[in-house]
């Protein structure tokens, strides 16, 4: 195979890859969205202005953002949800180590990637009481989460 067919079929591979893959923001019902996860999440948000968190277990500054999480989730007007991707034991142990008391879904490696097709973590959504997404960003800081927490990110 000489170098111009190889161009063109990885150029082929990669436009059909792109078409198959879902990008950009959630537009649907997040309420839709959580179904697959179980009752925990469907619950914790339906019917109430939501902020639902998205960390991962092996980001570490979604790690150093854990410590906060609970005062947030306390400070914030609204219900909290709290998805994080990674080994169903790593989360136990997370949720005992920094005592977290909020709903947590846990999901397996890449979910967040492919269902709600996130950037990079941590990632955060305010829902309306119908649960759709009001706004949706990545923060760094406790800060950033509060400002989005507030609309006024």
């Amino acid at each position: 195979m000489n170098q111009s067919s190889l161009e063109l079929t990885r150029k082929k591979i990669f436009e059909i890859f792109n078409k198959n893959k879902k990008t950009g923001p959630i537009q649907e019902n997040f309420l839709m969205l959580l179904e697959e996860f179980g009752e925990l999440g469907k619950n914790t948000i339906k019917d109430k202005l939501s902020l639902v968190v998205l960390l991962t277990t092996y980001c570490s500054i979604c790690l150093d953002l854990l410590e906060q999480i609970k005062d947030i989730s306390m400070d914030v007007n609204m219900s909290f949800l709290l998805i994080i991707e990674g080994a169903e034991k790593e989360i136990v142990e997370i949720r005992r180590y920094y005592n977290l008391d909020v709903p947590i879904v846990t999901v397996e490696k890449g979910v967040l990637e492919l269902k709600f097709r996130i950037p990079a973590t941590p990632y955060a959504y305010l829902l309306s009481s119908e649960s759709n997404v009001i706004i949706q960003n990545s923060f760094d800081t406790l800060k950033e989460l509060e400002a989005l927490a507030n609309n006024s990110y």
